[in-house]
């Protein structure tokens, strides 16, 4: 893809107004967060793109409703979620498609996710995610090519030091 290039002459001073796109690295992240609203949310500003269309296509899999207001806007609403599975030949397009693990053991304390794909470079570690869950108060781990993880108490926070990766609990509990 060959990008536009502007040259602007004189000495004269520019004025207008530039739309920035959403970034897709955050909205692949904010998407799975709406397993933990009570309600709908309504998303703006979203980059209409293939890993956001199949971020949808899985919550809309798992029974969630999607409404489109127009082409960088949606409502999701996924109180009526009827799974805590997201089909393997959705994950295998995303790498992004491990968010869902977490977000999933918040509401439904159970989450089976195929191992997430979309790029070329081979198989992406996933061990320190799944570290991290059971320090939070999951079982998590890898079954014929699905992460599978639950958390029948719920998920109970903890300090985690990520620069040695060492997992600590802490003396009190959260509130």
């Amino acid at each position: 893809e060959i990008l536009d290039k502007f040259c602007i002459n004189g000495g004269k001073r520019l004025e207008g107004v530039v739309d920035i796109s959403g970034a897709k690295n955050s909205v692949v992240a904010i998407l799975p967060a709406t397993l933990l609203a009570e309600g709908p949310c309504r998303i703006e500003n979203i980059p209409n793109i293939s890993d956001v269309t199949c971020m949808l296509e899985m919550l809309e899999a798992m029974g969630a409703r999607i409404r489109a207001i127009n082409p960088h806007t949606y409502e999701i609403d996924t109180s009526v979620i009827s799974s805590y599975t997201v089909p393997y030949e959705l994950t295998r397009h995303l790498r992004a498609s491990y968010y869902l693990l977490g977000a999933l053991l918040g509401r439904c304390s159970k989450a089976r996710v195929a191992m997430p794909g979309g790029c070329d470079f081979g198989t992406r570690p996933i061990d320190q995610h799944l570290k991290c869950f059971t320090a939070l108060g999951a079982t998590a781990g890898v079954n014929s090519g699905y992460i599978d993880a639950e958390a029948p108490n719920g998920l109970v926070g903890t300090h985690i030091f990520s620069t040695s990766y060492r997992l600590v609990r802490p003396s009190t509990p959260f509130s």
